[in-house]
């Protein structure tokens, strides 16, 4: 193209590769987060009907314990008092989803009130 003066303007090259390449990283862009998405919701899926699968057996067992919030034990009818540890384990197993009890495991101790740090005012 000749320009005013004699001048020339050469004309740019067609941004073929420069789109294509932007279409991808768009297509990527977009379609990661989605991925992402779908495969959260069907992890969650599964978990929510694995526990589900197991309520029943995991509550009967549940129920018939009896926790001492006093001294952090779980007492049954009948047997030795368990840890809140061994109970979640005991239930969680009847469940059918015991290895998760290692993974979550209780946190409720009692301390002996000989060893309790002293309070204010008193």
């Amino acid at each position: 193209m000749t320009l005013w003066g004699g001048a020339t303007w050469a004309t740019p090259p067609e941004p073929e590769g420069e789109l294509l390449f932007l279409a991808w990283i768009s297509a990527f862009a977009l379609l990661g987060p989605v991925l992402l998405i779908v495969s959260t919701v069907r992890v969650q899926r599964a978990f929510r009907v694995r526990i589900a699968a197991g309520r029943d057996a995991a509550e009967e067992v549940w129920s018939r314990g009896w926790c001492c919030a006093r001294c952090a034990v779980v007492h049954f009818g009948t047997g030795p008092a368990m840890t809140l540890q061994e109970f979640r384990r005991a239930v969680w197993g009847a469940g059918g989803y015991g290895e998760l009890a290692e993974v979550h495991r209780a946190t409720g101790t009692a301390a002996d009130p000989a060893t309790d740090p002293p309070r204010a005012g008193r």
